[in-house]
């Protein structure tokens, strides 16, 4: 529950930072969940939450912010093993 509330935060910094140039950013429980997972280990806690969100969104989130008009919802969801973003 830790790790996954430590994910939320940072989640959520993320979507304000998206909302500064008016995209709407939402992430389904299923990303939330595999992110809290990726970014959590039992002998260093969440130290490396940052680092999950970063290789599994990062890189996405900033190709699709590029091209995004302003408006444009997008939502990081969970397919398979791998996390997709989408626009709704």
């Amino acid at each position: 529950q830790k790790a996954r509330s430590i994910c939320q935060k940072m989640l959520h910094q993320l979507s304000s930072k998206a909302l500064e140039i008016d995209i709407d950013l939402s992430f389904t429980p299923s990303a939330i969940e595999f992110l809290a997972k990726q970014g959590f280990s039992e002998d260093y806690g969440a130290r490396h939450m940052r680092r999950a969100i970063n290789q599994h969104v990062g890189m996405q989130l900033d190709e699709k912010m590029e091209t995004a008009a302003p408006g444009t919802q997008l939502e990081v969801t969970l397919s398979g093993e791998q996390i997709k973003i989408l626009e709704r």
